[in-house]
């Protein structure tokens, strides 16, 4: 069996208001998801990550940690990155954040 990895993920705010929660493996960025801020909350325009972390379960813990900041600001979620679209609407626990 296979065991699940868990990232420590770090964050950085920008300047426009917007964010990135990603990885770091020797100080390079390896995996990470950005989103920018709108009127009716964050709208995620992209989620990257290294092809050696592809297949590792990064992906989806970067998209944990958006609708973890969502939640903890009272914030909707546009999911311009199909990726964090398509995690956020197949969970029924999340799929209430997501706007068009």
């Amino acid at each position: 069996m296979i065991q699940a990895v868990t990232y420590e993920i770090q964050y950085e705010e920008t300047a426009d208001g917007g964010g990135t929660f990603f990885v770091e493996t020797d100080g390079q960025r390896v995996a990470l998801i950005r989103w920018e801020a709108i009127p009716e909350g964050m709208d995620v325009v992209t989620t990257k990550a290294e092809p050696s972390m592809r297949g590792t379960g990064v992906a989806k813990q970067l998209v944990a940690k958006v609708v973890e900041h969502a939640r903890a600001n009272n914030l909707s979620v546009r999911g311009s990155c199909s990726y964090a679209k398509k995690v956020i609407g197949e969970n029924p626990d999340t799929a209430g954040l997501l706007i068009d």
